[in-house]
């Protein structure tokens, strides 16, 4: 029993230090107020300089040396977290299409399976794109399930070909989830996450077409990545 509370204790020890850093480092450069801010001044839109590769005006000399780039751009795409971020952006996209807790089109079209690698033979046929892509189902459905767990209570009333009622508008805090007559552990759908929950689910409920990566923070794609991997 003690692992899981240490964990815990950890990991809001460690969000916690990249919440005061991203805020500090705000403070002292504006476009990076978001974590596509950031990672855009990291990498400089693509620039390779910062792996060790050439740049992007340069001409590539050889079909090595273009492979070459693409692992260097896929290294630094999983050391930052982009492929993380993305995934976040596409769910967010995706679920405002409906906003009734139903899937979408891409969401239908998700096909993870566990035992991807099971097999000698797809085991040969083990690529990074298909790695990729197995990740990212994996992922849209995770945050799938934890927005709809999270506000199960709002949107299990809401007819299949509706969208919920001015979700923009409506309180996505956890006590604002729960009838005012119950305690707040009287009903509890999600253990853990609530505050990477609410703030998903409170992306997620805003109308087509508002902002998206303005709001996804460092800690945001950092509480991503660590979830879903628990």
């Amino acid at each position: 029993m003690i692992k899981p509370v240490v964990a815990g204790a950890l990991s809001n020890l460690a969000i916690g230090l990249l919440k005061t850093a991203q805020y500090d480092l705000g403070m002292d450069y504006p476009e990076c107020l978001h974590y596509r801010g950031i990672a855009n001044h990291l990498v400089r839109n693509g620039n390779l300089e910062i792996i060790g590769g050439a740049s992007k005006s340069e001409k590539p000399k050889s079909n090595q040396l273009i492979q070459g780039r693409a692992r260097g751009m896929r290294q630094a795409e999983e050391i930052l977290l982009l492929n993380c971020h993305d995934d976040l952006v596409a769910f967010i996209t995706e679920y405002r299409k409906k906003r009734n807790g139903r899937p979408g089109p891409m969401l239908k079209c998700l096909n993870w399976n566990p035992n991807f690698i099971s097999t000698e033979a797809e085991r040969s046929m083990f690529t990074p794109e298909r790695l990729r892509k197995w990740n990212a189902d994996y992922t849209m459905s995770w945050l799938y399930d934890l927005v709809n767990t999270y506000a199960a209570a709002r949107i299990n009333e809401v007819d299949k070909s509706t969208a919920l009622k001015d979700a923009e508008v409506l309180d996505w805090s956890y006590e604002g989830l729960l009838p005012s007559a119950k305690k707040p552990w009287s009903n509890r759908q999600l253990w853990g996450l609530l505050e990477f929950a609410q703030d998903i689910t409170v992306l997620a409920m805003q109308k087509p077409g508002s902002p998206i990566l303005s709001e996804i923070k460092p800690h945001h794609v950092f509480q991503l990545q660590l979830g879903k991997n628990l």
